[in-house]
């Protein structure tokens, strides 16, 4: 965390604040002294602390305070200051985390017990509840985040009120903050601090004066009833100032004692018409937003559907059971991506949730397709258009929210915490979230991404909602979630009856006993690699029709297994054709965006004798064609309203990327480094300036 330093209008930046207790031994709490001379890390009281920055760092906030390490206690005017400006600076954080010491899963006596509810009764007799300095900072911030000593969230304060309200007596309006404390009597609000102990007696009344509004100098040699007296001839000369005439009135209209935060979020919202919050749904959303979904080909007819039956998926969706994560993991090209199409389809007719979201990313597309920044814009633009009214989420922007336009750069920590107050105000609801590709996105990112899913299925929880996700991705060995619920494709028994089903369907060899030959052999070197099969597939019926029937099952058995090799035989098989091959594969890996169809068609073409201005009047139709012949079948068009070319699958980019697969031809592969060169300077073409770019080139 950075030194924090007041802005040109002297207001301190955002915030993090740390509500704790004390340990038992105070010399293991890290002092100011200890941050200065930076020996700290050895102390117990470091593990709260690490977790405060942490936690900070995930909700986009530089600083963080915390009153072992905040305040110098060597010097008394400093300690002054920090004692009666307390309350105002728990009110006035941004985020306030209460780290439960005592609240610990291993310490539990439902440890062995698996519940998501282990941690209430831990909750309950907590020592934070008995403490006098936690009152005011109970009482103080307009939000409140409760964690166990693992850093799990609990709840807030406002999903554990009747808990909490159990627990201290505190009336609810008074821990909402929807009626001020001075409005409350001074019996009542003395009674709030009746059982609660500190360390050092005159700590008693001090710990009162943020839930009084008044200032006291603390004198610790003076004894608790000596504090007392001094608190309760402030609190009365607070009373008579309040009694003279043109003093300020305090009604129960009246905002002077609500919490700065709620006044501002109020004022915030006014200012936000519904054309700056039209326009900030539409600085979300970016070209492409939903195009690797669309562009995925539709499941064959009767198959996926083992998925919906699966036990593992049976849970999932049971909302009355605690399991918010199914994580459903295989090889590259097993199905996965058009599993998930199917989900979501399965999802909208027959689970019945508030919000339906999903993201596919896409290591092929743009770069927020395939980035976690992309997936959050993506997520939040699907929830706030099926929850209209969680578009208040943008109150929380505060004076940034009224700059934002069409083309604002979103960071991910903002696009983060908009998702968390989004599910913060879920209110019951219920949200579905399906996610696919992960490993088509930076590891780093995907680490972070999960963690952060985790948290919001724990901040649905504590909002009486419910966050079920979806993951699905290839295995990631260094990736896990204790608590998810792991579907392997592998080995599915109805997965491997769907590859029948296919090959059934699609393999066209009329020949009974040829074609039962042919699919007991395909199925056998499949190992379940659905993308293995449809290109197999697709070679076979070529051959078929070319009259080459008594060659299909040498065919199938010289065939590599993997779809690397795969990649390899296809690609080498025979010499027609290899130059143009090469150029298209060189074009679609290495462009700095998706090409266009035609752009894809016209750099290829620039480069062959054969080039001649006739190119010209070529249809779409035709180049398609002819982009699907060259590619051998590896490079598709995009269905989409902009259509791109791109390969068929992530792993044909792996292979290339992997493998020495680009330079099989020697010769070509150096006529290919002009038109290399060209595509990597352009970053942005169109059919037109590529057009006189190539005819300029040819004279023509």
């Amino acid at each position: 965390m950075a030194q924090p330093q007041c802005d040109d209008h002297g207001q301190i930046p955002a915030y993090a604040i740390l509500s704790h207790t004390w340990l038992a031994d105070n010399d293991q709490e890290v002092t100011f002294e200890d941050i200065v001379k930076q020996a700290y890390q050895g102390k117990d009281g470091y593990q709260k602390i690490d977790f405060s920055f942490k936690q900070a760092a995930r909700h986009g906030l530089r600083y963080c305070w915390i009153d072992t390490c905040c305040i110098d206690k060597s010097s008394s005017q400093e300690l002054s200051e920090a004692l009666n400006s307390m309350f105002r600076w728990y009110r006035n954080a941004a985020r306030c985390y209460v780290y439960l010491s005592d609240v610990c899963k291993d310490d539990s006596d439902h440890a062995n017990v698996v519940s998501e509810t282990w941690w209430r009764e831990p909750f309950k007799k907590s020592r934070w509840f008995s403490r006098g300095w936690t009152l005011q900072e109970l009482l103080a911030p307009t939000t409140l985040e409760f964690y166990s000593k693992e850093g799990s969230l609990l709840g807030t304060k406002s999903s554990l009120e009747r808990e909490v309200n159990a627990r201290t007596g505190i009336q609810l309006s008074a821990l909402r903050g929807t009626t001020p404390l001075n409005q409350f009597s001074v019996t009542e609000r003395r009674s709030w601090a009746e059982h609660r102990e500190t360390k050092r007696p005159e700590d008693s009344a001090y710990c009162l004066m943020g839930i009084f509004d008044v200032s006291m100098y603390p004198l610790y040699s003076e004894g608790r009833d000596r504090a007392f007296l001094r608190l309760e001839e402030e609190i009365d000369k607070a009373s008579q100032r309040e009694k003279e005439p043109g003093s300020r009135k305090h009604t129960n209209d009246d905002d002077h004692e609500v919490p700065v935060r709620k006044r501002l979020k109020v004022e915030t919202h006014l200012r936000l018409d519904h054309d700056q919050v039209a326009k900030i749904m539409e600085s979300l959303k970016y070209d492409q937003i939903e195009a690797r979904q669309l562009n995925i080909k539709a499941p064959h007819s009767k198959t996926c559907k083992w998925i919906v039956d699966k036990t593992e998926f049976v849970s999932w969706q049971d909302f009355t059971k605690p399991c918010g994560i199914l994580w459903i993991k295989g090889k590259p090209g097993s199905g996965k991506s058009t599993l998930m199409k199917y989900l979501l389809v399965y999802a909208r007719r027959h689970i019945k949730v508030a919000a339906l979201l999903s993201f596919f990313f896409n290591a092929r597309g743009s770069d927020l397709e395939k980035s976690t920044n992309g997936a959050y814009r993506t997520l939040l633009v699907q929830l706030l258009d099926k929850i209209p009214t969680l578009q208040s989420i943008f109150d929380s922007l505060g004076p940034l929210a009224g700059s934002i336009e069409t083309s604002h750069h979103w960071t991910t920590e903002v696009l983060k915490n908009l998702l968390i107050e989004a599910v913060q105000s879920l209110q019951g609801s219920t949200i579905v979230c399906l996610v696919d590709a992960l490993d088509e996105c930076d590891v780093d990112d995907v680490r972070d991404m999960v963690s952060f899913f985790e948290e919001l299925c724990e901040y649905a929880r504590s909002a009486n909602g419910e966050l079920r996700i979806c993951f699905a991705s290839r295995h990631y060995p260094h990736i896990t979630i204790d608590t998810a619920i792991n579907l392997i494709f592998e080995g599915q028994e109805g997965h491997q009856e769907d590859i029948e089903r296919y090959l059934k369907s699609k393999l066209r060899i009329h020949d009974a006993d040829v074609a039962e030959k042919a699919r007991a052999l395909l199925l056998e070197r499949a190992s379940g690699i659905f993308m293995w099969i449809v290109l197999v597939v697709d070679m076979l019926n070529k051959d078929y029709d070319r009259g080459r029937e008594a060659e299909i099952e040498q065919r199938i058995s010289n065939t590599p297994k993997d779809l690397h090799g795969l990649f390899h035989d296809m690609l080498t098989r025979d010499e027609h054709g290899k130059g143009y091959l090469l150029l298209c594969l060189q074009w679609v890996l290495f462009s700095k965006r998706p090409l266009k169809l035609a752009e894809l068609y016209f750099a290829i073409q620039s480069t062959t004798s054969q080039f001649n201005a006739s190119l010209r009047k070529a249809s779409d139709t035709t180049m398609e064609r002819f982009i699907l012949d060259v590619s051998k079948g590896l490079v598709e068009l995009t269905k989409t309203k902009s259509p791109v070319v791109q390969f068929i699958h992530e792993s044909v980019r792996d292979y290339l990327l992997k493998t020495q697969a680009l330079k099989l031809h020697r010769m070509v592969h150096s006529e290919c480094e002009h038109a290399l060169h060209l595509c990597r300077s352009i970053p942005d073409v169109h059919r037109r300036a590529i057009w006189a770019s190539l005819v300029r080139r040819h004279g023509e």
